[in-house]
C-alpha cells in the first residue's frame, strides 16, 4: 500500500554578515509515523517539562533549560535520537557557506531568484527530497511543511509554485515535526562550523578540505555528538564552486 509521506524543515543560522553556515534541515517520514513521533515528542516535553524544545536554547543552556546538566541534557537528546531514528526515513540537509554566498551576490543577479539564503537552500532542500522520493518510487505528492515567518519564505514559496506547481505549507513552531526539524538544522550547521574550523586550523593555510571530505566530517561529528545520524541522510554543501552550478543551472544571469 502507498503511504503518503511529508517533508518538514526548519533553519538554523541567519544571513547576517558575521555568519559562517546557513543550514536548512528536515526529515521525511510517512504519516503513519509522523503520527507516532508527535505523540512521543509530545510525552518527551511533558516529562522535562518543556513547552516547546529550541535546539539553540539547550546549547546555550537557556530558556527552558536553565539548571540543566550536562547529563540531563545527553539524555535527553538520546530520546531524541531515538525518536528520529524509530520515525523518521530521511534526514535531508542543505548547508550553504556564506563566505560563498556573499561572493556569489557580487558576481550574480539574485535579486529575483535567490535574494536569501533561505530561498536557494529551500529549493535545493525540496529538489534534493522529490529526487529522492521519485528513487524510491513514491507515488503520492510529499507535503512539504516548514515554520511561517522566516525571511525568504516568501519568494521560496514563489519559486516553488513556479518550478514545482505547489507552495510548502507554512505551520508554527508547536507542531512537533518542525521541533525535530530545528535539532536536525541545528546538528548539521553545527557540524559544518566545525568543519570550517578544522579546515582553517590546517597548518597549511591553502589546504582546503574538497566537499566530499567535508561530508565525511560532518557525518563523522553527527555520529560522535549524539547518533542522530543512525538514520540516512542526503544532503549538499554549498561552496562556492557547487553555488555557482546551482544557480548557473537556475539561469541566473551574471550582473
Amino acid at each position: 500500500m502507498a503511504l503518503m509521506h511529508a517533508a518538514y524543515f526548519d533553519v538554523s543560522g541567519t544571513d547576517s554578515g558575521t555568519e559562517k553556515v546557513f543550514c536548512i534541515g528536515g526529515l521525511v517520514a510517512p504519516i503513519e509515523k509522523l503520527i507516532r513521533l508527535e505523540r512521543e515528542w509530545l510525552a518527551m516535553l511533558a516529562n522535562y517539562r518543556i513547552h516547546q524544545f529550541h535546539m539553540t536554547d539547550m546549547a546555550s543552556g537557556g530558556g527552558a533549560f536553565v539548571g540543566w546538566d550536562s547529563e540531563k541534557g545527553k539524555e535527553c537528546i538520546a530520546d531524541i535520537a531515538g525518536m528520529i531514528h524509530r520515525h523518521c526515513n530521511k534526514l535531508p540537509y542543505v548547508l550553504l557557506e556564506m563566505d560563498a554566498w556573499r561572493k556569489a551576490k557580487a558576481v550574480y543577479d539574485l535579486s529575483s531568484s535567490y535574494d536569501t539564503p533561505f530561498a536557494l537552500c529551500g529549493m535545493v532542500f525540496v529538489d534534493q527530497v522529490r529526487k529522492w522520493a521519485k528513487r524510491k518510487k513514491i507515488q503520492f505528492p510529499i507535503k512539504f511543511v516548514c515554520e511561517d515567518g522566516d525571511k525568504g519564505r516568501g519568494n521560496f514559496a514563489r519559486l516553488c509554485k513556479h518550478q514545482f506547481g505547489f507552495e510548502p505549507i507554512k505551520e508554527t513552531k508547536d507542531l512537533s515535526a518542525l521541533q525535530v526539524a530545528d535539532v536536525i538544522a541545528w546538528k548539521n550547521r553545527r557540524a559544518l562550523l566545525d568543519a570550517l574550523k578544522h579546515k582553517k586550523d590546517q597548518e597549511n593555510p591553502s589546504l582546503f578540505v574538497k566537499p566530499a571530505d567535508t561530508a565525511a566530517v560532518i557525518y563523522s561529528i553527527l555520529c560522535s555528538l549524539d547518533k542522530v545520524a543512525t538514520r540516512p541522510m542526503t544532503g549538499r554543501i554549498l561552496d562556492y564552486e557547487n553555488l555557482s552550478s546551482v544557480i548557473e543551472r537556475a539561469g541566473v544571469p551574471k550582473r
